[in-house]
């Protein structure tokens, strides 16, 4: 129990877990429930809190795998540069992208 406790307490705070409100909604949505806060994120403007309100719970699983959405998602939107250059000066490394 104390493991699960640890866990849950780890991903509260996480960017997984996390969405974006009108100050309003933020405000009248608190630390309620899940159920709660479903309608508060079903007339939210963006289309990420749609996906949530549309899960049938919201826990650890549901959070871990919105975490791996999430990043999914940034890689496509942001990819990596395609090679990185590697140059060395008398007082650091620079990297050049």
């Amino acid at each position: 129990m104390a493991l699960e406790i640890n866990e849950r307490n780890r991903l509260i705070q996480t960017l997984a877990n996390l969405s974006l409100l009108t100050t309003p909604a933020n405000s009248s949505a608190g630390n309620a429930d899940f159920e709660s806060k479903k309608p508060r994120l079903m007339d939210a403007l963006l289309r990420m809190n749609l996906d949530i309100a549309k899960c049938l719970k919201w826990d650890e699983s549901e959070i871990k795998d919105r975490a791996i959405r999430l990043a999914d998602l940034a890689v496509k939107i942001w990819p990596a540069p395609s090679t990185v250059v590697e140059t060395t000066t008398r007082s650091s490394n620079v990297f050049r992208w």
